[in-house]
Parts: C-alpha cells; structure tokens; sequence
C-alpha cells in the first residue's frame, strides 16, 4: 500500500512540481523571517543607542523589559506563521485530492474568524508534544546531568566516551518514541479542516482515536523518505523531494479517513 501511495504522490506532483517549489519557498522564507525577528529585535534592544535611552533605568527593569518585548515578539511571530503553515498543510491536502489550488490558497486562514482554529490546533500540539519529548528524553536528560557532574571531579577518557555515546544512543532512541507517539495528532488538521464545526479538542481525540493502531506504522511510513532526502543533499536540493513527501503523507491521511468512513458506512 505504501508504494502504491509514493506512486499516486509522484502522479499528483506531473506538471506541478514549479508551483508546489513556489509554496515550499513561500512557506520557508515567511518561517525563516519571522523566526529569527525574534533574535533582531533582540539586538536593537541591546543596541548602545537603546542602552543610552535607558541608561538611567535600572539593569534589571532592562531585562524584564527586553524579556518581555522579546517574549511579546515571539507569541506575534508564532500568530502570523501558524496560520500560513496550516494553509501549506491544507494545500497539499488538496492537491492530494487532485483539487488544483492557486497559491492564494496558503493564505486562506488569515482572518480572525479562520486563523482562530488553527492557532489553537498549533499551541495545543506544541505543549503536548513538549511535555511527550520531555518524557521521552528523561533518560537523556538524567545522564546529561550525571556527565557534567562528573566533568566537575574529572573523568577518564574511556568513561566520557562511554557516556557521549549513551547520551547520543538515547537521545535517538527517546527521538524515535517520541515521533511514532505524535502520530497519534496526524489527522487532526485534515479533521479540523474537513469539519467547520468541529472543535479543536475533538479534531485530536478524533485523530487519537483513528490513529491508536496506526502510530507506528504511520511514522515508518514517513521515515522511508529520509533516504530520498539524504540522497538529493548531494545530487539536487532537497525541496524537490519535500513536495512529494508532503503530497504523499497527504494522501496517506486520506486513505486513513477514507478507509475509517468505509468501515463506519459498513456498520451501518
């Protein structure tokens, strides 16, 4: 089934892949951009023009006061990219479905109405799998300490090897839980989207429910595209295989709803 689907996604991208590149670079430069303001803005507020402003303030009102234009800064630049990111997901969901949509269509959700849903989709996601990596990466966390207490009285040269080692050995595999358990939120955009009435909450209890058994299929799924991204690092850019990748994980959450619709129809 799943060459069956990398082989749909190839025939999705025939004649698209300059408009699909436009999308990928669109959404890149706009995550690029407004990822890193953050860090600009920092610097202007640490710019000796700035200090000379302030210089009769105290040092710790400063910083408060930069932590928090900063901070500010960061929660504005995360409420502009989500919704663009959600449209790039949405897009490609479409084009999965062979509906041919024109770039406009990544920019769909900028309204208060349309961006409300998924901006709580996005933070909802991003603690929960916070607090999932977190705890995925405990061990990883509990030898990192134990190897810079042991830095401070000085260890052999075989211990810091074997612990660099255990550290890497358990960073990838508290890595590889943690992605096959976040497929459990996979379809919760193509729900969300699919189901105007549908709240967020209920679009990850939803996709929870649907994927319960699928988890680990799903992210095997995903990871065999990793050769094709290591392959065309060094014989072409890798956005040309991102596209296929996106159209085809598309694809896979739709066979997964559709299949999931068949069997309820079934039933009844």
């Amino acid at each position: 089934m799943n060459g069956q689907i990398k082989i749909y996604g190839k025939a999705i991208l025939l004649n698209q892949y300059a408009k699909t590149t436009l999308v990928i670079l669109i959404s890149l430069i706009a995550v690029v951009f407004l990822g890193n303001i953050v860090y600009l803005v920092d610097f202007l507020l640490k710019s000796r023009y700035v200090a000379e402003i302030f210089e009769n303030v105290s040092n710790l009102v400063v910083t408060v006061m930069i932590v928090c234009f900063v901070a500010l800064t960061a929660v504005i630049s995360s409420l502009v990219i989500i919704p663009l990111k959600y449209g790039r997901e949405i897009w490609f969901y479409e084009q999965a479905k062979r509906n041919r949509q024109n770039i406009k269509y990544l920019f769909k959700n900028y309204s208060p109405k349309k961006s409300f849903k998924p901006i709580g989709l996005y933070f909802y996601l991003f603690f929960i799998k916070l607090g999932v990596f977190l705890c995925f990466e405990l061990p990883t966390i509990f030898v990192s300490l134990y190897f810079a207490h042991a830095l401070k009285d000085g260890i052999s040269q075989e211990l810091f090897i074997a612990l660099i080692a255990t550290m890497v050995v358990l960073f990838l595999i508290g890595d590889f839980f943690y992605f096959v358990f976040s497929q459990r939120y996979f379809l919760a955009k193509y729900i969300l989207y699919e189901n105007e009435d549908c709240r967020v909450i209920e679009a990850l209890k939803t996709s929870t429910s649907i994927m319960e058994k699928k988890c680990f299929q799903s992210a095997m799924f995903k990871l065999s595209f990793f050769p094709w991204f290591l392959l065309y690092i060094f014989i072409a850019p890798a956005i040309y295989v991102y596209p296929y990748y996106k159209v085809s994980t598309a694809y896979y959450g739709i066979s997964i709803l559709s299949n999931r619709k068949f069997i309820e129809s079934s039933a009844d």
